[in-house]
């Protein structure tokens, strides 16, 4: 539109993490979005090492920084709370396509409460270091956005595709998403 706006995230996404991230033009927007934070739903999809002996389930455990370090982060009982919900899209023999809900916004939140149930992220070398280099990041997409407007109150809904690194892996190890 021509507009002369800044750039005020409301959230942001991990390093190597793709898809949607939710942005503000005004910082009183930002402030305005960043307060209704439980009303932006959020959704990923990603791929998970093993074997899911159940099709859904919440992760809800506690998040604090590891201790020693200042990048990465751990299930820890002193920790923030973290609610993840999952649903397998497609089971493979050794991966799992999933679907994943954020009830909270957690640094690495899906990375840590991945690896906490034994199902880290391929290509998550910080999380998962002995991933084979079946791809070059973790295989985490952000793929679907709905809030409303904050001026309008309009519903929004945004999505976005898988990306081709995803997608290739799925193909290689055998199944279609």
């Amino acid at each position: 539109k021509g507009e002369s706006a800044g750039v005020h995230p409301i959230y942001r996404l991990d390093r190597n993490t793709t898809g949607l991230v939710l942005v503000a033009k005004s910082s009183k927007v930002q402030h305005d979005l960043s307060k209704s934070h439980d009303q932006i739903y959020r959704e990923y999809v990603a791929l998970a090492s093993g074997v899911f002996p159940e099709k859904e389930g919440t992760v809800e455990a506690p998040i604090g920084r590891k201790d020693g370090s200042i990048i990465e982060w751990t299930v820890r009982p002193e920790g923030k709370p973290a609610r993840t919900d999952y649903r397998v899209l497609q089971q493979m023999e050794d991966f799992a396509l999933l679907r994943l809900h954020l009830h909270t916004g957690r640094t690495h939140q899906i990375r840590v409460h991945m690896g906490y149930i034994g199902h880290p992220l391929p290509g998550d070398f910080l999380y998962n270091p002995d991933s084979p280099a079946r791809i070059t990041r973790q295989a985490l997409h952000s793929c679907s956005l709905d809030f409303c407007h904050p001026v309008t109150g309009e519903p929004l809904h945004f999505e976005s595709p898988m990306p081709e690194d995803m997608n290739q892996l799925i193909e290689t190890e055998g199944f279609q998403a």
